[in-house]
């Protein structure tokens, strides 16, 4: 999709082809929703990275045998 939106523009700078407000607004709208899946997509991975060390430290602190099972 980026890719199409660049290529608008590139063909409105190289060869001079006339803006419409459509495709511009079409342009940014392109750029500003890879931004948000992009920024998703981040925020995603952290969280999951979060939840991981999470898990990790828990499970550190647990002690294997208990007092009573020996």
């Amino acid at each position: 999709t980026v890719k199409h939106a660049l290529s608008i523009w590139l063909s409105i700078i190289v060869f001079s082809n006339p803006i419409t407000l459509v495709s511009a607004a079409g342009t940014v709208m392109v750029f500003v929703g890879v931004l948000l899946y992009n920024k998703a997509k981040q925020m995603q991975r952290d969280t999951l990275i979060q939840h991981s060390l999470d898990q990790s430290a828990e499970s550190e602190q647990k002690p294997i045998i208990q007092d009573g099972d020996v």
